[in-house]
């Protein structure tokens, strides 16, 4: 909430964040659900395929939505709910943070109901000239709505550049009503992303020994 990393409890604002490892105990799919987990914080689903969230009662263009600090949404976008975080890989999300209450003088007068801030894996390497990399992968499968998602990321770093690529791939089947009415149709989908970042260390180059 002061554009810098801090803990919870040394800031006057109502903050709440996840990370990747409660996102894994919770099987989220999406950056909707990771938000379910979080506390006031609303998630409007209109179909399987949105995941709009509700800050004190404000949401679309009332609500700041931001990825790695960028803006998703603006005060040119619909005042209901919309698909915009569904839009986001999950694979490469580190962290999802929700400032709750107006917080307009640092992110502007559409941050009314408050600010979801969307932290993606981080690119950078450690600048020590080494060569390592890892990977993870999750799946993830629902009988209810007859639905499965897959999706990993490999990270890795080379001297003082770094690289982060990810994947998602998921189908959500149909909504199935009750009585006779049976399968929904138009509303099972298919989906799937990909996603990179790349990342150069700061400062000058590593020096090597003999």
């Amino acid at each position: 909430p002061a554009r810098r990393e801090q803990a919870p409890l040394d800031t006057p604002r109502a903050v709440a964040a996840d990370s990747t490892a409660s996102a894994r105990r919770a099987l989220a799919r999406d950056v909707g659900e990771r938000l379910d987990e979080l506390p006031g914080v609303f998630v409007q689903r209109t179909t399987s395929a949105s995941a709009a969230p509700l800050l004190r009662g404000l949401g679309g263009q009332r609500s700041l939505l931001l990825f790695d600090g960028l803006r998703l949404n603006d005060s040119l976008t619909k005042v209901g709910g919309n698909a915009l975080l569904t839009l986001v890989d999950p694979s490469i999300v580190q962290q999802v943070e929700v400032v709750r209450g107006p917080a307009s003088v640092l992110y502007g007068s559409d941050a009314l109901g408050g600010v979801v801030q969307v932290t993606p894996i981080d690119a950078y390497p450690r600048a020590d000239g080494s060569f390592q990399w890892r990977g993870e992968a999750m799946a993830r499968g629902a009988s209810a709505e007859r639905s499965m998602v897959t999706n990993g990321f490999v990270e890795g770093e080379v001297g003082r550049f770094g690289l982060v690529l990810g994947g998602s791939l998921g189908y959500t089947g149909q909504l199935v009503a009750g009585g006779d009415l049976g399968a929904q149709t138009y509303t099972g989908y298919g989906d799937r992303a990909a996603s990179a970042r790349r990342g150069s260390a700061r400062g000058p180059a590593p020096t090597r020994g003999p």
